[in-house]
């Protein structure tokens, strides 16, 4: 099965020599011994840049489209689909800090800072688990890396960070539960995801400064993946000034147009960060 690989791992193989995908892992030592010099470096961040503003649009989608389904009544899919934008998210901030994932016989991070070498990220034991998989090693990597940086790594809902407990939820939806809670509702409070309340319980959220909501279990699940969205857009587009392009703003506008959340202002500035500025 063909399908577009990201840039930046592609670039990398192709920096290597390697130009077939199926003999990589041979490549598994010159990969390790790669450095990033000035010869390699703005092909590379043109690539990862690329790719983050992929990332960015795959959260921004996911989390519209979750909006949509709660819109509608459909609940279980949205846990899940917010689950992944703030995974999208991450590497999208990872992307904005000149960080890019990399895949060599396990999972590595690349700097693209003259010297720097590839950092192996996952096969370790962190609080008691072996890190592995893209999700958890994409998490913890961000939590050790940028935990001074990012206020929604100040608290905890109960014994978890709020991306810990975003993955909790989605396992607890994806996987553990025997059957999808629709048509009851579920994972949210009644009273503010309706269709009458929606569009002014989103934009609450988008207001919350402090985050107080993001620590709550009642509106962790949406409020938090919208804190990611504002702070990931905002840092993505000052660092890199790439811009979503207008097939997919019309995208995410079509999709939103039923809820009215596409004329909330803080949903404008992320799709027009030019013209509306200051939210």
């Amino acid at each position: 099965m063909s399908f577009d690989r990201f840039r930046f791992q592609k670039e990398v193989e192709i920096l290597l020599g390697c130009h077939q995908v199926e003999k990589w892992l041979s490549y598994s030592q010159k990969f390790q011994s790669l450095e990033v010099n000035m010869s390699n470096i703005q092909t590379l961040k043109s690539s990862l840049h690329e790719d983050g503003l992929d990332n960015l649009y795959k959260g921004l989608y996911s989390i519209s489209n979750g909006f949509f389904n709660i819109y509608h009544g459909y609940y279980s899919w949205s846990v899940v689909k917010f689950y992944y934008a703030v995974f999208y998210l991450l590497r999208c901030f990872f992307s904005a800090n000149d960080i890019g994932f990399l895949k060599s016989k396990g999972i590595f991070t690349l700097k693209l800072e003259q010297g720097e070498k590839p950092i192996r990220r996952d096969n370790f034991q962190y609080n008691g688990e072996t890190i592995k998989g893209d999700h958890k090693t994409t998490i913890v990597t961000y939590e050790r890396e940028f935990k001074d940086q990012d206020i929604l790594l100040s608290n905890h809902i109960g014994d978890l960070t709020v991306y810990d407990w975003l993955m909790e939820i989605r396992n607890q939806v994806n996987y553990r539960e025997r059957a999808f809670k629709e048509p009851e509702l579920g994972y949210f409070p009644i009273s503010l995801f309706n269709k009458s309340t929606l569009k002014e319980s989103i934009e609450i959220y988008f207001k919350d400064q402090v985050p107080i909501y993001c620590f709550n279990e009642d509106h962790a699940c949406v409020a938090a993946p919208i804190k990611v969205l504002q702070f990931v857009s905002h840092l993505f587009y000052t660092n890199t000034g790439l811009r979503l392009s207008e097939e997919r703003i019309k995208v995410i506008e079509k999709m939103l147009e039923p809820t009215g959340i596409n004329e909330i202002p803080y949903i404008k500035n992320i799709l027009y960060p030019d013209q509306y500025a200051g939210y």
